[in-house]
């Protein structure tokens, strides 16, 4: 039996980068666990990122989209390695989360409010398309 993949099915044509991006994504959910995050639903097609990310300042965070690929990093606080810590449970290294974007999806904007980084996204609504082909004869 032949295993046939999403990408390669022959019944779905242009599709064929959909099974790079699902093991893309697949192999980032399990190295990406702090700091935590949501993705939220709203009734007009919109999404919402919010990571907690409790002691980063604006100026620690940074978001950008590359291509179909949404990029949340984060950097340390300044002077937090110079700091003696007798427990330690607010993670502040490094971290980078990264979101594969359908086609089409904008990211109008993003904030930081109360520790959280929100970050908005927007699906546009597809209007159908039917388009009738003439065919021709040889």
């Amino acid at each position: 039996m032949q295993n046939i993949t999403f990408g390669s099915h022959p019944m779905l044509l242009g599709f064929d980068k959909i099974d790079q991006i699902l093991q893309r994504a697949a192999g980032q959910q399990n190295k990406e666990g702090t700091p935590p995050f949501n993705i939220e639903a709203f009734p007009n097609d919109c999404l919402r990122i919010t990571i907690a990310a409790a002691g980063y300042g604006v100026h620690q965070l940074s978001v950008s989209v590359e291509g179909q690929q949404l990029k949340v990093q984060g950097s340390p606080p300044p002077g937090d390695s110079e700091r003696q810590y007798l427990y330690r449970g607010i993670s502040s290294g490094r971290f980078q989360h990264s979101f594969v974007l359908a086609e089409g999806m904008k990211v109008p904007g993003a904030k930081s409010e109360n520790g959280l980084l929100l970050i908005d996204l927007s699906r546009p609504v597809s209007q159908p398309l039917v388009q009738s082909i003439s065919i021709d004869t040889c």
